[in-house]
């Protein structure tokens, strides 16, 4: 069985990264790893 992990940015609700493949860390892990290396600017406003 297959997994979609995927990332919604907040403000423009696009899909900012995806990834298709087991249930596992790994899986989620490769999202979080393209995040992280993309600069993600933080948000100070609310």
């Amino acid at each position: 069985m297959q997994w979609l992990v995927y990332a919604i940015d907040k403000k423009s609700k696009r899909v900012a990264s995806f990834y298709i493949g087991k249930r596992t860390n790994k899986t989620l892990n490769t999202v979080i790893k393209t995040l992280l290396n993309s600069n993600p600017e933080k948000n100070t406003h609310r």
